[in-house]
């Protein structure tokens, strides 16, 4: 059990950052996309919820 416990840290420890990169990465995408495509000054674009949820369902 020892040693699965051992294997198991090394790997969560060594995938950790890329882990961290990848959500980055997916973070600054989604607020890049939101902020270019939900407008909120124009009254056809006022609720921007449904926009932003299809956004981050498809990341």
């Amino acid at each position: 059990m020892s040693d699965f416990r051992r294997y198991f840290s090394y790997h969560f420890k060594s995938s950790l950052p890329r882990l961290a990169a990848v959500t980055l990465l997916c973070v600054i995408l989604t607020v890049m996309t939101v902020n270019e495509g939900c407008d909120t000054t124009k009254p056809e674009n006022s609720n921007c919820s449904i926009y932003i949820l299809s956004i981050i369902v498809s990341a």
